[in-house]
């Protein structure tokens, strides 16, 4: 009888766990102007310079990585375009990765870019999404291993995203 209820409260805490780590919430930053789902714990960063203020998150799930990086410029770009590629271009110099494929996209009134990436080096496959509106550029990213890369989760996460007023 003990081992019956004892089986019966660890599959019960397992199913809690289980159901625990799917369950989506929407995290605001209102420094950073958007808000994105999450499923588990958040991670934040706020880093200030002369220039601009950048507010970070990060979470993981199911073997992935998901960034969104907000960076509040003192000075409005001159060239949206040339900022954006420059961006991208920058985030796959970094990573040490090369570009897959890559495609002009706009959010919310936001012009930006979607990029897949891979970087050779550690197997790691990434999505990679930049905005920029106003004197914000976004950038969201999602890393997994190759044969962990979920691209219906990435997609799940972009779309989650929102460029608040």
């Amino acid at each position: 009888m003990k081992k019956a209820v004892l089986g019966c409260v660890v599959w019960f805490c397992c199913l809690q766990i289980g159901i625990a780590q799917d369950t989506k919430q929407t995290f605001t930053s209102e420094l950073g102007k958007f808000s994105i789902t999450h499923q588990s714990e958040i991670r934040e960063s706020t880093k200030e310079n002369e220039n601009s203020t950048v507010y970070r998150v990060a979470f993981r799930h199911q073997d992935m990585m998901f960034v969104v990086s907000s960076t509040h410029q003192k000075n409005k770009a001159n060239d949206i375009d040339v900022l954006l590629k420059t961006s991208l271009k920058t985030f796959a110099e970094a990573t040490k990765a090369s570009l897959l494929s890559q495609k002009n996209m706009t959010l919310s009134g936001a012009k930006g870019i979607s990029a897949s990436l891979k970087m050779e080096e550690n197997g790691l496959l990434s999505a990679y999404r930049v905005y920029s509106k106003d004197l914000y550029l976004y950038q969201l990213m999602v890393f997994a291993k190759a044969e962990n890369f979920k691209p219906a989760e990435a997609k799940t996460f972009f779309d989650s995203f929102a460029i608040l007023k």
